[in-house]
């Protein structure tokens, strides 16, 4: 890999693997094999513990990760991971480190020199090796000698020291709309989207803010940095031109319409310290035009981890009927999704696909209340639906949100009242 370049792959999640628990008999041999037809489980979802810290340090959510692994040095100590595994209930499985090894291996292709992968059983040692860079692991349950379970690949970065320097995300920055967030990645996976663009219409103008592993912003020196993209594997090279400025880069948009994938680079020199996902780019037959933004009056709020979906608070005006879900310190996060209205009409605004021509213009959002507690609960954002989800080891209290609904071209067009969101003791 070049560098510190962040590369990120999809690998299919065996997320449906049904297997045998272990049961040890009541034998005189105890060392006789597990009745593996007296239980059985499936393995949903994991979460990476920090042995270290005692703290959840990444997740599985569907298909990708959020979080991360800690940043290694050089010249340091190795991580100390476990693994929670748990059911489709969320509930976790109580693994029998008898007969069952947490364990990791390489992702393909990946530098193996890098750092040294020891597995201990119910936990696993990542140890650097040689030299600073990424590289990407995938863990494993694992019964005996078969494969039983395993995650998308999560990269593991090794540093000179500074990682605060190391850039894990990047925010894109619409130039022609007052420098606002237009997308963002989080670890293998965006948000949000890029500006359409017009057929024979006038470019897109894209910045960026590289952040690092704490979502703080990573100051670029662009005098020997730069700021560029290239087109995806086997995307269309001919639908746009890309132009790099150093620190920003033109998209202009060709002769014809339909879509193409690119990924974002920052470069030193020629040298790619780190690069995104890939996102698309749409050019449409005359101007993007979504229609004049709806008159949102008030919303519900959905429970997503019900099915059916539950409304458990709405506004009237300028306050709320109802509550969110209680979150605990040590438990999950809530899942939450909005229905809009004017003057009680429901408007039946959806994300999908809009008319061919991409992205939907809008995006559901939330922020704290002025004066608030951030350090409380962190916000996901998924564009229809957020997740809330309580800091690992910021204790229980209190604190107030407003959502907000995005138009593209218009930003904020409606905001709600603040509401409360209570994290209490426990699990």
């Amino acid at each position: 890999m070049n560098g510190l370049r962040k590369k990120w792959l999809t690998l299919p999640l065996c997320l449906a693997l049904v297997f045998i628990l272990a049961a040890c008999g009541e034998d005189e041999n105890e060392n006789q094999e597990p009745n593996q037809e007296e239980d059985s489980f499936t393995v949903a979802e994991m979460e990476v513990i920090d042995r270290d810290e005692d703290d959840v340090t990444a997740y599985i959510h569907g298909d990708h990760w959020h979080g991360s692994l800690p940043i290694l040095e050089e010249d340091g100590n190795r991580m100390s991971l476990g693994a929670r595994f748990l059911d489709e209930d969320d509930e976790e499985i109580d693994i029998d480190y008898d007969h069952y090894t947490f364990d990791a291996r390489f992702a393909p292709g990946e530098n193996e020199d890098l750092v040294e992968i020891e597995s201990h059983g119910d936990h696993i040692h990542i140890r650097p090796a040689s030299g600073t860079g990424d590289t990407a692991v995938i863990f494993e349950l694992r019964h005996h000698d078969d494969v039983v379970y395993e995650s998308p690949l999560l990269t593991v970065i090794v540093t000179d020291g500074d990682a605060d320097t190391h850039v894990v995300n990047v925010e894109i920055l619409n130039r022609d709309d007052d420098q606002s967030v237009a997308a963002d990645t989080d670890g293998d996976h965006w948000h949000g989207s890029l500006p359409q663009l017009e057929a024979d219409g006038n470019r897109s103008s894209l910045g960026a803010r590289f952040l690092n592993a704490s979502d703080e912003a990573v100051a670029i020196d662009y005098s020997d940095h730069s700021f560029d993209a290239r087109f995806a594997d086997g995307a269309d090279d001919t639908l746009i031109e890309i132009e790099s400025h150093g620190d920003h880069i033109h998209l202009r948009p060709q002769s014809d319409t339909g879509e193409t994938m690119i990924i974002f680079e920052l470069k030193h020199g020629e040298e790619v310290l780190y690069e995104t996902p890939e996102i698309e780019v749409f050019v449409v037959e005359g101007e993007p035009n979504f229609g004049p933004p709806p008159n949102v009056t008030d919303m519900d709020i959905l429970d997503r981890s019900t099915d059916p979906h539950t409304k458990v608070a709405d506004t009237d005006g300028d306050h709320w009927h109802g509550a969110l879900p209680t979150l605990h310190e040590d438990g999950d996060n809530m899942s939450i999704g909005p229905v809009w209205y004017e003057d009680g009409v429901d408007l039946e605004l959806e994300r999908p696909d809009y008319e061919g021509r991409g992205p939907g213009p809008y995006d559901f959002r939330a922020r704290f209340a002025d004066g608030a507690s951030d350090d409380l609960v962190e916000f996901g954002f998924h564009d229809d639906h957020i997740h809330i989800t309580p800091i690992s080891g910021a204790g229980d209290g209190e604190t107030m949100v407003i959502f907000e609904l995005h138009y593209v071209g218009e930003g904020i067009i409606y905001e709600s009242p603040a509401i409360e969101v209570v994290v209490m003791p426990g699990s």
